[in-house]
């Protein structure tokens, strides 16, 4: 028994360490691999004041659903649609809101529905 802790004692002992490239190649190297994260986040930041997404949903058993679904998830155009869409269904949850104020009978039932559809349900 103590053979097998001897013997594991010698392995580990000749380990090596890595070392690290230093001076200018170590900058070159980090500039290599950073470079082109910082060329997509430049091309992103670019896009991202002229993009105006088309915001699209469904609605199935009085609750939201496929939020944005014409754009992939994951892509920045998804994230910013999902954004704006959330937005405009806090916009349209306190118009309707008011409209379920200030009218009565059956505008009032619609507008009680569109308000539950819009305030409750999308939560991204």
């Amino acid at each position: 028994m103590n053979i097998a802790i001897e013997s594991r004692r010698r392995v580990c002992s000749h380990k090596r360490s890595v070392r690290l490239p230093s001076g200018f190649l170590y900058t070159a190297l980090v500039a290599l691999l950073l470079l082109p994260l910082a060329a997509h986040s430049a091309a992103e930041g670019m896009e991202l004041p002229n993009f105006k997404p088309k915001i699209t949903w469904k609605v199935s058993s009085g609750k939201l659903t496929k939020v944005c679904h014409n754009y992939s998830e994951g892509d920045w155009r998804f994230r910013h649609c999902r954004r704006k869409a959330q937005s405009l269904f806090r916009e349209k949850c306190r118009e309707h809101t008011k409209q379920m104020r200030r009218s009565n009978g059956e505008q009032r039932s619609k507008a009680r529905r569109q308000k539950k559809i819009f305030c409750a349900t999308f939560r991204p």
